[in-house]
């Protein structure tokens, strides 16, 4: 890349817009910011060459809801993502996934117990990798986004970024 070429500023303001995804056609873009003037981030979409963004996390005026690690599906238009779906200061986390075809009014939340973090698409776009901590302590699961069942691919280690190879088909940490 040349110096001072090809850079496109999509956002202004006085937030801070991390942590992009493009979807599979390099048309749209989800991230984290915190554009809602709140200390919690939030999850939306926009178009790759700027624009509107879209809020796509469940968030509710004075509920707080803390949502982060957007994961664009490989296929469609889903958004992965892990948040706490009640105040900010507590509950745990949970992996979500947004359809965001239908600017993310439909949510399913895939996990149910425990903290559940760094969602990852597989190359299939029907399983996510997460890191999940459960009573037995941390671990590297994936779980199944049609019906919902997850597993356990690796127990007992300190999983902090998992990320699954869209070449390789198999799962990695960074």
């Amino acid at each position: 890349m040349e110096r001072g070429c090809c850079l496109t500023h999509l956002s202004g303001g006085r937030w801070d817009d991390i942590s992009p995804t493009y979807s599979p056609d390099g048309r749209r873009l989800a991230f984290n910011s915190n554009r809602l003037g709140t200390q919690y981030p939030q999850i939306y979409v926009m178009s790759s060459t700027g624009g509107e963004a879209d809020l796509v996390s469940p968030y509710l005026f004075g509920q707080g809801g803390y949502y982060t690690s957007p994961d664009w599906a490989p296929v469609g238009d889903h958004v992965a993502f892990h948040g706490r779906l009640t105040d900010g200061q507590r509950g745990r986390f949970n992996i979500l996934v947004a359809d965001v075809a239908d600017q993310g009014r439909r949510l399913r939340q895939l996990t149910w117990e425990g903290n559940n973090e760094e969602p990852s698409w597989a190359p299939d776009g029907r399983h996510l990798v997460f890191v999940g901590d459960r009573d037995w302590g941390t671990g590297l699961m994936v779980v199944d986004t049609a019906t919902g069942t997850y597993r356990m691919l690796r127990r007992g280690i300190d999983v902090r970024v998992p990320d699954w190879s869209p070449s390789l088909g198999w799962a990695g940490l960074r």
